[in-house]
């Protein structure tokens, strides 16, 4: 873990003055990511339709890419693929092959049929994407407002952890936030 070795001062420096001499570009990029994902910083809501939007597609393209084997196997063979239809189970449709192949391509054109619905739903949700991030966008912290942020809540936290100073490292500064942030949420 890369956060651990630097103190908040040097984060802050890093963060808002873009001073570079302590942390490297790549190194800062890293210990970013490290402190979002431990205080739990992160737009969860954009975090989760993007996570959506990923599972749609991947279960989208498992499905077409299933049928055209099935389709295909079926024309050279005469005879479905049948490992195949465990992979399909996992989402929900069952295959039987009876030894009739009019049957069989009926209940292929059938899940086709029951997966448009989540073409429709990741088109949405990327819609739903896309106005959130140009809401986002539309109203960007400034430069200031973000440092006075993380000074209120870097003295916030001062108040609760005694022991909290500027040479505090950055994962233990996260780990302080992801706490407040968890007895915020029982309340």
């Amino acid at each position: 873990m890369a956060y651990e070795k630097y103190s908040i001062k040097d984060f802050r420096d890093a963060l808002f003055n873009k001073e570079r001499s302590i942390i490297s570009e790549e190194e800062f990029k890293i210990v970013y990511t490290e402190y979002v994902d431990t205080s739990e910083l992160y737009e969860k809501e954009e975090f989760q339709k993007t996570s959506r939007i990923h599972y749609l597609n991947s279960r989208i393209n498992y499905v077409k890419i299933s049928i055209k084997l099935q389709r295909g196997f079926l024309d050279n063979f005469d005879i479905p693929y049948i490992k195949e239809f465990e992979g399909l189970k996992k989402y929900g449709h069952v295959l039987r092959w009876n030894r009739n192949r009019e049957d069989f391509l009926k209940q292929l054109s059938r899940i086709e049929l029951r997966e448009e619905k989540f073409i429709d739903e990741v088109e949405n949700e990327i819609k739903l994407l896309y106005d959130m991030r140009l809401k986002k966008q539309n109203k960007e912290i400034t430069l200031k407002e973000s440092r006075g942020n993380f000074i209120r809540t870097f003295n916030s936290l001062g108040k609760i952890y005694h022991n909290l100073s500027w040479s505090t490292t950055v994962e233990d500064y996260s780990y302080m936030i992801k706490q407040q942030i968890d007895e915020n949420k029982k309340h």
